[in-house]
């Protein structure tokens, strides 16, 4: 490491042929030091070295690994970038598919990548099937959509809720029915239930749920679909904030222009609740005054009035939201922002005019 420390910082031939033993080495910190060094130089070939960067212990080492590969543009290199789809590091994993991204845009290399990740949503191991289908969505690969409403069921949490945030950005009309069933399937576990759940388990639900929710009011088609649920979710603290905030904008979106009695009123309670032990959070505020203003509820006005003014003169996002409804309903223009003035004090460098 001393002698490679003291080269790293020179150029010319022979320091570049030292590299390259180097980066042969078998210890981590020397392959490091070599590739950073080597890489800078792009006429300098890579090929071995960063086969032996792949097969580091160190994370960091494999990862220059995979930017080693950049040079090289051949199937047997995109399988080498597959293989690092199981690796055990997620910066390892995500390197591999941002190269295999950029290899996408070669016009021969789309079609073999598109296959393999396919097939690796097979795979029975799931970090494979969570890089394959982030690429997928990544390249909007819709012919896996199918398959993608089949992983809402995985074994794994992250599969879960990768599956439901794939189905939401491909945005397919026709898997909306599974989508709608696996929801109202979710909705239907007791709170018993639930309880059983590991942490990972319960964050997974909410976070899938927040995911459908969202892409019955992204798709805005005329789709029948229980809104019941989504009502229950407006207080039920169960499902988490996320998923509430989720199905509130949801209902503002399958509701705009209406003004639903008891939607309106059950919002309009939730802008409201800023006292007590336990106030509202603000996530389930903002989106319950930003439905408000979708649905353009003139009965609201007084309250988003009163919480819009109440936010002076720093603005909380859910005061801005509210003054963003009262924009929708009465078209009056909102104020503009004003600086946030943040005090900050027992700073050790404060100004002279203190002493």
């Amino acid at each position: 490491y001393i002698a490679i420390s003291m080269i790293e910082n020179h150029e010319g031939e022979d320091c570049d042929n030292a590299m390259r033993i180097f980066g042969m080495s078998s210890h981590p910190t020397v392959i490091k030091v070599a590739l950073n060094y080597l890489l800078k130089n792009e006429e300098i070939p890579l090929e071995n070295i960063a086969q032996n960067g792949l097969a580091s212990v160190e994370p960091a080492v494999r990862i220059l690994g995979v930017k080693a590969l950049k040079r090289f543009t051949s199937e047997k290199k995109m399988d080498d970038l597959f293989k690092m789809f199981a690796d055990v590091s997620y910066q390892v994993r995500r390197a591999a598919r941002s190269l295999l991204f950029e290899y996408s845009k070669i016009n021969e290399f789309k079609d073999p990548i598109l296959k393999k990740c396919r097939e690796l949503l097979l795979s029975k191991n799931w970090r494979e099937v969570e890089q394959a289908m982030l690429l997928l969505v990544s390249l909007e690969d819709k012919q896996a959509a199918t398959q993608f409403v089949k992983l809402l069921r995985h074994d794994r949490p992250e599969i879960k809720v990768t599956a439901a945030w794939g189905l939401r950005k491909f945005g397919v009309y026709t898997t909306l029915p599974a989508i709608r069933d696996e929801l109202v399937r979710m909705f239907e576990l007791t709170p018993e239930v639930h309880a059983k759940y590991t942490k990972a388990e319960k964050d997974a639900r909410k976070l899938k749920a927040a995911q459908i929710i969202l892409f019955i009011g992204e798709l805005k088609l005329p789709f029948p679909f229980p809104q019941d649920q989504l009502k229950g979710l407006i207080r039920a603290p169960i499902f988490g904030n996320e998923t509430r905030a989720a199905a509130i904008w949801t209902l503002g979106e399958l509701n705009a222009g209406k003004q639903p009695k008891d939607i309106v009123d059950a919002l309009i309670s939730r802008v409201a609740d800023t006292k007590g032990e336990n106030p509202e959070d603000v996530r389930i505020r903002r989106m319950a005054a930003v439905s408000l203003g979708k649905m353009k509820s003139k009965k609201a006005i007084p309250t988003l009035r009163e919480y819009y003014l109440e936010g002076a003169p720093n603005y909380s996002t859910a005061a801005w939201a509210c003054g963003w409804a009262l924009e929708q309903i009465t078209g009056e223009k909102v104020v503009p922002i004003k600086d946030k003035k943040e005090p900050w004090s027992d700073w050790f460098l404060k100004p002279i005019s203190k002493f």
